[in-house]
């Protein structure tokens, strides 16, 4: 630990941690062992300690515990605003311990759209809701509002949280961060005679574009689709594969752990990442960092990091037509693929360094 820095005892408030798998379980993880060996105490309390509990029991229950945390804690740091954000906004009330929320993504919009229909989150604000997600949206922007602290991975997050009325000398903007990647050399070509091999990966729901992509894939002669990731959209991807006749050319993956992914992606010949929203992404980072060409939209956060006939193709989410030039384009142009390899990994190298997780460290001791 550096000098003259007091040791802080900090409260990781979870919805997930291992077992689970997810965000902020990995999050929690890599947290509590970079603050230890920082010297800091760290406890982490996982909602799944009360979960087998009815609704709103479990809630006020994990207040109980947080509560108990919370008074003996200098910061604790909330990793999603509504299973543990609720109890966290109660606490909040009762104890002077500043409460800080890591804000990756809009929960509400992403329950709306996986339960009703697709609707682009940068209209979400002003549409009218059932009641049940009425209230799931105006939480947790009100939880947003009670925290000392608001920490997002960019940009575009930083304006959602804005607009929900958080002032803005109380937003944080740290971006996510990889370290340096340890992974098979990609190779730079594909043989005439091989399938060109497409990569996407994120969980399995309406906004990240797969159905998207498996229609297309009826359209690119000689060419694989590989999908990494899990969800709800499962079983209906699967039928759209079926549908389209190309369920032998698509092949999904489900359990890949990171290590895994990294070595995968040294081996296929362009990521397709068709997203409707992002607030950061990682696998994007990665992706360059490795070096492997991408298709991206400039959705969400793609747009501080992806510049068009540079470090990637662009192409607008869903569009059909657009995808297939795009795919079409970089699976005949060996060059074009060299370059925006190359160019990527420029741009992913200002993304290595320090820790996420010590630069959050550096705020909790600014409060």
């Amino acid at each position: 630990m550096a000098q003259n820095v007091t040791p802080l005892t900090i409260t990781i408030a979870t919805g997930l941690f291992p077992p689970d798998i997810g965000g902020p379980a990995t999050f929690a993880v890599h947290a509590q062992k970079d603050w230890t060996a920082e010297g800091h105490t760290v406890r982490v309390l996982p909602f799944g300690v009360v979960r087998t509990y009815p609704f709103g029991i479990r809630h006020f229950l994990y207040a109980m515990k947080l509560f108990w945390y919370a008074r003996t804690s200098h910061v604790v740091i909330v990793l999603d605003p509504m299973s543990v954000g609720f109890p966290a906004y109660l606490v909040s009330f009762f104890t002077r311990t500043p409460f800080v929320l890591r804000l990756v993504g809009d929960y509400a919009w992403e329950q709306y759209v996986q339960r009703h229909h697709f609707v682009p989150r940068d209209t979400f604000e002003s549409i009218k809701l059932p009641l049940n997600f009425h209230i799931m949206r105006s939480f947790q922007q009100r939880v947003a509002r009670r925290m000392r602290a608001v920490i997002v991975p960019s940009q575009y997050l930083e304006s959602v949280t804005k607009l929900w009325g958080v002032a803005p000398n109380r937003i944080r903007v740290v971006y996510n961060m990889i370290t340096p990647l340890s992974v098979s050399t990609r190779k730079q070509s594909y043989e005439a005679s091989e399938p060109f091999r497409l990569l996407s990966v994120g969980r399995l729901v309406p906004w990240k574009g797969f159905r998207c992509l498996i229609e297309v894939l009826e359209h690119i002669p000689h060419a694989t689709l590989t999908i990494v990731g899990s969800g709800p959209d499962d079983a209906a991807l699967v039928k759209t594969a079926q549908a389209h006749h190309v369920h032998d050319r698509v092949f999904f993956e489900r359990n890949y752990s990171r290590e895994q992914l990294l070595d995968a992606m040294a081996s296929f010949d362009c990521l397709l990442f068709n997203t409707a929203y992002e607030g950061f992404s990682h696998v994007l980072i990665e992706a360059m960092a490795v070096g492997l060409p991408i298709i991206t939209t400039t959705t969400g956060g793609n747009a501080e990091i992806v510049i068009h006939h540079d470090n990637a193709i662009v192409a607008p989410f869903n569009h059909h037509d657009d995808w297939q030039k795009a795919i079409s384009l970089m699976q005949g142009n060996q060059s074009l693929r060299e370059q925006l390899g190359q160019s990527a990994k420029t741009t992913a190298s200002a993304f290595e360094g320090e820790g996420m997780t010590m630069r959050y460290l550096k705020i909790f001791q600014t409060l």
